[in-house]
């Protein structure tokens, strides 16, 4: 088994497709099927990605990839077409295709990536490039300077479908990317004015013509673009500034590809300097030529210098990883093509935050596939990089030892390969299972049922189900705690917090009890329908999404009942339903009247049944400002009550619907 640090990167940024089938489930992104029968056809799924390294950007530095939006795919056996062509639309620096192909044959996979009109649905339409005669003879449509929609990916691969396994595809671009710089801005008086000013460069003797077969380019021409456009930085502070960038089909090979161009410049549709000529200016694929001269002034001195694309002009090429993301089970993502992209310092410093669970297994991988990828090193802390799989032998996957799931912080070393888990948000214990319960799910507060259960995701849980008017909270496992309250300390109403397994305590007055111990404050619903309640554990933020709304039906009648009337007899008083869903009262109220407890607190029975003591209806608990006024619905002896302070005469509301309480005094 051999290991080494990463190679220098020498190439373009590549768009990355990894073939493999439909079911990519387990963490060695392998095949979950066999293609079985020898000469049998099977359904073969293709994914293509563009890495996260291709960071969107803007003309003033291109080649990010961002642009592209197509991606074709043609299939060969014995050099004859397969099939027909096939099509898929460039998503999120992703595309997939399906294929039908037969096991035991081998078959050239051709792609050609670009940016076209139109869309998957209404079809593609060629805006560049001219792909209608093949992709053994793409031809220039349009020539457009400072266009990043002129970049283009391919590849060619020859492919034996007997494994079980399809190899990753690496597309590279066909391109020499041609780059003029300007040296003598500060050459140029202050009394001239470099506003709006426009360049065209134009071409001879540059291929036109592309193979994506074989990879040769053809059919010297030239190359005009229709119209004069923006510099890319025109600065007259600066020592150096770029005019333009164009991609141009180049060979492989040094010194085979030599181009012409001029350089026109104008201002406000006049010329503002004599045109700029040069000859046999070098480009070769995958590599900058970038050109520097006095372009603005009389200056004929010329400078030009190749350089592997992605690296610092005139800088040694540093053997600095770029890319890293992190997969496996203890991440919740066991697919290698949708691991989690790592966060970077740019020197090879990887840093990602999250959940992470004891006990499985997770690793480390350069691009959207399997390899390149780091793994476990011989040391406690080391990580050693393979470009591919080293065997059995090997270690793969690192382990979180921990006691419980948290949130941890890794952090990544390519350059020292050395790795290191700390505790992220301090640390704090998160749950393995989350299930969902209440009076808002029928039954009410039954936390065993198997469509409590909620979904892991990466940052938290999700459900989706059926819910009526109620409250909701959540449980850490099957029972009734311990799990996550509402926290109505916080002025957001939508926040969870833990809770413990302690009773609300207080005594015959109702006047001492532990508020840290609410345990059943909870969330409430003010529909029936089907909602998707969402908890991420990032922020400790619950969402509440209404997807489809049914027929919701409230009480038919509520009872009132006041402090002063609580005793071993205590009166609840119907109240006048006015419409459905909201009920009033009015009547006199006397404060002052018992010695320890305030006459005028009130709550709301559904019942008028001594007996019946929940559900009730009073005061929502919560420091959200927006929840003044606001009423919750409570399966337990509630600890604050509505309030009044004065005796008088009173109009009391009770709006169910939206789940308020209005108290008017009248008299």
């Amino acid at each position: 088994m051999k290991h080494y640090n990463p190679p220098i990167t020498m190439k373009l940024k590549p768009i990355l497709l990894t073939a493999l089938t439909a079911a990519l489930c387990c963490l060695s992104c392998q095949m979950k099927e066999d293609l079985a029968v020898e000469g049998e056809e099977r359904l073969i799924n293709i994914s293509a990605g563009l890495p996260s390294e291709l960071h969107l950007k803007s003309n003033t530095d291109p080649g990010n990839g961002s642009e592209i939006n197509r991606c074709i795919l043609e299939i060969y056996e014995n050099g004859a077409l397969y099939g027909e062509r096939h099509y898929a639309e460039v998503s999120n620096l992703h595309a997939d295709f399906s294929v039908r192909l037969i096991s035991g044959r081998t078959y050239k996979f051709v792609f050609w990536a670009d940016y076209a009109g139109g869309n998957m649905t209404d079809g593609f339409e060629d805006a560049f490039y001219n792909t209608a005669d093949g992709l053994n003879a793409i031809s220039i449509k349009e020539f457009a300077n400072n266009d990043d929609r002129m970049d283009a990916f391919f590849g060619a691969f020859d492919t034996d479908i007997t494994s079980s396994s399809l190899p990753a595809f690496t597309l590279k671009r066909p391109f020499g990317q041609v780059n003029l710089f300007t040296l003598d801005l500060k050459e140029i008086p202050s009394s001239v004015s470099l506003e709006n000013i426009t360049a065209k460069v134009s071409y001879t003797n540059a291929p036109t013509t592309f193979n994506a077969i074989d990879g040769a380019v053809s059919n010297p021409s030239n190359l005009t673009p229709g119209t004069f456009t923006a510099p890319v930085s025109l600065s007259a502070d600066a020592e150096k500034a770029q005019i333009s960038f164009d991609y141009i089909f180049a060979s492989p090979e040094a010194e085979q590809t030599s181009v012409d161009f001029t350089l026109e410049l104008n201002q406000q549709d006049s010329k503002f300097c004599e045109p700029f000529q040069a000859s046999d200016i070098p480009v070769r694929r995958n590599h900058k030529t970038n050109v520097s001269a006095n372009f603005l002034t009389t200056g004929t001195d010329i400078d030009v210098d190749i350089e592997p694309d992605d690296t610092e002009t005139g800088g040694e090429v540093e053997d600095i990883q770029k890319t890293l993301y992190i997969y496996g089970e203890a991440v919740y993502v066991t697919d290698c093509t949708k691991a989690i992209s790592m966060d970077t310092d740019n020197a090879g410093t990887f840093t990602w935050t999250g959940w992470l669970e004891p006990e499985k297994g997770f690793r480390f991988i350069t691009g959207l596939s399997d390899w390149p990828a780091y793994v476990k090193g011989e040391g406690e802390n080391a990580i050693e990089y393979c470009e591919s799989d080293p065997g059995d032998d090997s270690d793969q996957n690192f382990t979180y030892t921990g006691e419980a799931a948290g949130w941890k912080e890794i952090t990544v070393d390519t350059r020292n390969l050395t790795i290191s888990i700390t505790d992220a948000k301090g640390g704090e214990p998160v749950p393995g299972m989350l299930v969902i319960g209440g009076t808002a799910l029928d039954p009410a507060w039954d936390f065993e049922s198997g469509n409590r259960s909620m979904t892991r995701t990466a940052t938290g849980f999700t459900w989706t189900g059926d819910m009526i008017r109620g409250t909701f909270r959540f449980a850490a496992q099957n029972e009734y705690w311990p799990g996550y309250k509402r926290n109505w300390k916080s002025e957001d109403y939508w926040t969870i917090t833990p809770l413990n397994d302690n009773y609300i305590w207080y005594d015959d007055y109702g006047t001492e009890y532990y508020e840290d111990d609410l345990y059943d404050v909870g969330f409430t619903v003010l529909k029936n329908g089907k909602y998707t309640v969402t908890v991420d554990f990032l922020t400790y933020k619950v969402n509440l999404e209404l997807v489809e709304e049914y027929t919701t039906t409230y009480e038919e009648n509520l009872y009132i009942l006041f402090a002063s009337e609580w005793g071993n007899d205590p009166v609840r008083t119907q109240m006048n339903k006015e419409r459905d869903g909201i009920f009033s009262w009015e009547g006199e109220v006397t404060v002052g009247g018992h010695e320890k407890i305030a006459d005028g607190e009130f709550q709301i029975f559904t019942s008028p049944d001594q007996g019946n003591w929940w559900p009730r209806y009073t005061l929502t608990y919560s420091n959200d400002p927006d929840y003044k006024n606001r009423i919750d619905q409570y399966s337990y002896d509630p600890t604050m009550s509505i309030d009044i302070k004065e005796s008088g005469k009173y109009r009391i509301v009770i709006n169910l619907v939206e789940m308020t309480y209005e108290v008017t005094r009248t008299e």
